[in-house]
């Protein structure tokens, strides 16, 4: 089974534990930067609940324009949201976004803390990886959460970034969410003396930037939320063109 299969699978699990959770109330933040430095924050806090405050789980899926969608990717996408053409629809949008937030924060934290073949987008086989197993269980621990930091965040290819086609792309997503505007950011995680590269998609509503997703198209990184390890100089020169 290939490992994006089974995160969608499993993101559908999710969704039945998401859809009896009371959602916490979307925060207020004035620029992307604000919002990613939430977001990590919460997870080095271990609280599910700040974390999905961070994000637009509540806008998109109330907002999300299933016609606009369709059209722009010329083709109905079997795992996207459905129409919010009634309140039980958008429910159901509700608890898909907080499965995907979920399953986004479980392989970060997997790539932060084991070394696997899942960190490649792989499944690990055990007859290859004996050890495997047991040494994943015993590397997984909240409390070394509590050494996680940002210490950069910058613009993906920043010229890219704002050229007419990335503009005119982010201008598509955010009428697809009925958002005001879209982008993209990349941060730099401090993790037990190692950097990692991290990925967002944000979108505002009004005054108000939120997170879209964990991933950076711009950037290439995972869309699962798996991270990779960077260099500072590395970073550095993703963010400055």
């Amino acid at each position: 089974m290939s490992l994006l299969k089974f995160a969608y699978q499993a993101v559908i699990a999710a969704c039945f534990l998401a859809s009896s959770m009371a959602f916490a109330a979307e925060q207020h933040f004035k620029t992307p930067e604000e919002a990613i430095t939430a977001y990590i924050d919460a997870v080095k806090k271990q609280d599910f609940d700040a974390v999905l405050a961070t994000t637009a789980t509540d806008h998109m899926s109330t907002n999300y324009d299933f016609l606009a969608h369709t059209d722009r990717l010329k083709a109905i996408v079997i795992s996207g949201d459905m129409p919010t053409t009634d309140p039980f629809f958008i429910s159901i949008n509700k608890a898909i976004n907080a499965g995907w937030s979920a399953k986004r924060i479980q392989f970060l934290i997997y790539s932060l803390m084991t070394d696997t073949a899942l960190n490649d987008a792989k499944t690990v086989v055990l007859s290859e990886h004996p050890t495997a197993a047991t040494d994943m269980y015993a590397a997984l621990r909240t409390e070394r959460l509590s050494g996680l930091a940002i210490a950069k965040i910058g613009l993906p290819h920043p010229a890219q970034l704002n050229g007419s086609q990335a503009q005119y792309s982010f201008a598509r997503e955010a009428k697809m969410y009925g958002a005001d505007s879209a982008t993209e950011r990349v941060g730099l995680l401090s993790f037990e003396g190692r950097f990692f590269l991290i990925g967002f998609g944000l979108i505002r509503y009004g005054n108000d930037w939120l997170i879209e997703e964990q991933a950076s198209a711009l950037a290439d990184t995972d869309r699962l939320g798996i991270v990779k390890q960077i260099t500072l100089e590395e970073f550095e020169a993703l963010t400055h063109d």
